[in-house]
């Protein structure tokens, strides 16, 4: 089992992509993806025409310039960056709940992505 976080999606998206697109077709960074099973640039291009790469749709909704139509929608289902901070430090708060469970939880699944040699092998982006 691949084990990414939705943080490497969050910095690097095609990158974390092709982890993924790696990781199923069993093919190790060194050596080319077949390109009769897929080829990723096709992929790539068919993909950023729709909102599915965090960092660009927030580019692209702050700069109000989103060329593939209004992605504003995208936003309200995306957690803002600036309240990342906030909200942990609203759940720290939650004293029982953080202590007993929220900390405990967030520790074991860092040390899962940080032990698992998969990604690497694949070349996932590292970002922990």
């Amino acid at each position: 089992v691949l084990q990414v976080s939705l943080k490497q999606f969050d910095y690097d998206f095609e990158g974390t992509l092709l982890c993924v697109v790696r990781f199923l077709l069993q093919v190790p960074p060194l050596r080319p993806l077949p390109r009769s099973t897929i080829d990723f640039e096709v992929l790539l291009e068919k993909i950023r025409d729709w909102p599915v790469d965090p960092k660009r749709v927030r580019q692209c909704i702050d700069a109000g310039d989103c060329p593939w139509g209004n992605w504003t929608q995208a936003s309200s289902h995306m957690n803002p960056g600036h309240l990342r901070a906030a909200q942990r430090e609203e759940l720290k708060k939650r004293q029982q709940d953080w202590e007993e469970f929220l900390a405990p939880a967030d520790t074991l699944w860092t040390a899962m992505l940080e032990d698992d040699p998969l990604p690497e092998m694949y070349g996932c982006p590292q970002v922990l």
